[in-house]
């Protein structure tokens, strides 16, 4: 049975702790959030901030889901695991959208500035990432899913 722990292990593994594992530290910190489920809500975020870093990887994860992604673009396939993502952790009841989670703007540059202190995290992402792509990512999933 899959659960947030599972999905944070899955997370671990293939993303080598990136940005994913160093925005789930500051976001589970600030919020007191059990650290797998911050993993878990995180990781379509990171994926789809990541898919241009790598389509070939993502459309393969989507491929995996059983999503088709025959005839679609590198890009479009590859986004196609983050919808893979989104679907099964609603299965799982497990929201994305980070007001669901007591999220609030005016902590977006403070968690920012603690993921990316996270530097060993951060090097392992497979694109660049900035403090400023933190707060565009954070503000893109605060309401949405």
């Amino acid at each position: 049975m899959l659960n947030a722990s599972c999905l944070a292990g899955m997370a671990f593994c293939n993303t080598q702790n990136g940005l994913d594992h160093a925005m789930a530290l500051a976001i589970g910190s600030k919020y007191h959030l059990p650290h797998g489920l911050a993993t878990a809500f995180i990781l379509p975020m990171v994926m789809e901030f990541n898919c241009i870093a790598n389509p070939q990887k993502f459309s393969a994860i989507a491929a995996a889901f059983g999503e088709n992604i025959e005839k679609l673009p590198d890009h479009e396939a590859a986004l196609l695991s983050v919808k893979a993502v989104k679907s099964l952790l609603g299965d799982l009841n497990i929201s994305c959208k980070l007001s669901d989670y007591g999220a609030n703007e005016k902590h977006f540059e403070d968690i920012a500035k603690a993921a990316m202190s996270a530097g060993q995290l951060i090097s392992n992402n497979p694109r660049q990432v900035n403090a400023q792509d933190v707060v565009n990512i954070l503000k893109a999933n605060l309401y949405n899913t």
